[in-house]
């Protein structure tokens, strides 16, 4: 990436004042109207993370297109075939064992409730209803691909130029973390390490597919779930 200019530190500072305004304001909002029982509050919602996530990307995108930037920057280019091909067949083994866990967990009541535990914190999250179901679908896809590009596409390759490869991998991890703070202190540690291993596997494949293949269905497989463990309650 050549030297950011303004343009890019204007995505950067959302990066970090976004998560702010999440966890201290939009989420604790999206709870008391969940509380409430606020019609539609959940698909509100929905809607809305889909809304920015995706003004941001098709921002990054218009930033890469209109000052001519290799899309190889954003591992959206070219990639070789071996490596490319390597980590679409890991990202269907990882989806592949996504299913098998759904299958497992709903066939065993005592995991249903380890799980209904377990994802309390994310409930305001989960969909309830088959409406919610479906614009949930939309929100797994929207993260798979847009937090995808906008954390280890455009953050990755705008550390870089600052901190290095290892620096750009561990930090824009950490920021993948904090990005999600509104979950919880407990839950961003632990999204950083998912931030880590889809960074990782972005910088072998050198190609951002089988990372969104694999952020989306670990989304999908969690709204799946966690409308499940509400079916059964």
């Amino acid at each position: 990436m050549s030297k950011p200019l303004a343009a890019d530190y204007l995505v950067f500072a959302f990066f970090l004042l976004g998560p702010f305004v999440e966890w201290l304001w939009l989420w604790p909002r999206h709870v008391r109207a969940i509380a409430a029982g606020a019609r539609g509050a959940r698909a509100a919602y929905y809607w809305a993370t889909i809304a920015t996530e995706w003004i941001f990307t098709l921002y990054v995108l218009a930033l890469w297109a209109v000052f001519g930037r290799p899309w190889d920057n954003l591992y959206l280019g070219g990639s070789p075939l071996f490596r490319l091909g390597s980590g679409l067949a890991f990202a269907l083994a990882v989806i592949i064992f996504f299913w098998y866990q759904h299958r497992t967990i709903l066939a065993r009541p005592q995991l249903i409730e380890r799980v209904r535990q377990e994802m309390s914190f994310a409930d305001p999250l989960s969909p309830h209803t088959d409406a919610e179901r479906y614009h949930f679908w939309c929100v797994a896809i929207t993260a798979g691909i847009c937090e995808e590009i906008l954390y280890r596409g455009f953050l990755f390759s705008f550390l870089r130029t600052w901190s290095g490869l290892t620096g750009a991998i561990v930090i824009s991890s950490i920021v993948f973390g904090w990005g999600h703070i509104y979950l919880g202190y407990r839950q961003a540690p632990r999204t950083a390490l998912v931030g880590l291993f889809l960074a990782v596997l972005v910088v072998l494949t050198k190609s951002l597919w089988p990372a969104i293949l694999i952020h989306a269905a670990m989304d999908f497989s969690s709204g799946e779930l966690g409308f499940a463990v509400c079916r059964k309650s």
